[in-house]
């Protein structure tokens, strides 16, 4: 799976639909590995969008219910 060229476009590409797409394609891949960009883009990005899309990704890797504070498994 692509996990590291998505979290490259996420954190680095211009255009913010892009880095939108990008943080939905790595909620829809799962992979824990997308954590750590998933996590600055909610934070840093400049975009509402992507920030929005960023959290509703880490939600999907780490189990869905918007009161967990850990990723499953841990």
């Amino acid at each position: 799976r692509s996990v590291d060229p998505l979290c490259e476009l996420m954190i680095n590409d211009e255009d913010f639909l892009v880095r939108a797409g990008a943080a939905r394609s790595l909620g829809k891949i799962g992979d824990r590995r997308a954590i750590k960009a998933l996590r600055r883009g909610a934070v840093k990005d400049r975009n509402e969008l992507v920030r929005a899309d960023c959290l509703e990704s880490l939600r999907i890797i780490w189990g869905g219910s918007d009161d967990e504070s850990t990723p499953t498994g841990q």
